[in-house]
């Protein structure tokens, strides 16, 4: 997944993107994780959600506002959070419902 993220990364960087938009990836004291990505060049960049699981005392949680993915989990369930916003951006729906198969 931190592949696909550079990878996505690169292919946002058009010489003005990466001058006002990015990711930010930082740690929480729950202890967690928590990222903030610019996601303004697809048409999910306007649906605002959140979807909170709680398993196997894992917890995520998400919304897309103003056009970024807003994403806190557990300290081991980052990747799970990169899969979803990868699915999200893939997928480009407005259709939460496919995301419960992570909860």
């Amino acid at each position: 997944m931190i592949e696909w993220l550079q990878n996505w990364y690169k292919s946002q960087c058009d010489g003005d993107w990466e001058h006002y938009y990015g990711i930010k990836i930082e740690t929480l004291d729950n202890p967690g994780w928590d990222v903030s990505i610019d996601i303004n060049n697809y048409n999910i960049a306007d649906v605002s959600w959140t979807i909170y699981g709680d398993f196997n005392s894992k917890w995520i949680g998400f919304k897309i506002q103003d056009s970024k993915f807003n994403g806190s989990c557990d300290p081991t369930s980052f990747n799970i959070l990169l899969e979803i916003l990868k699915e999200i951006i893939e997928d480009q729906t407005n259709d939460p419902i496919g995301l419960k198969k992570y909860f």
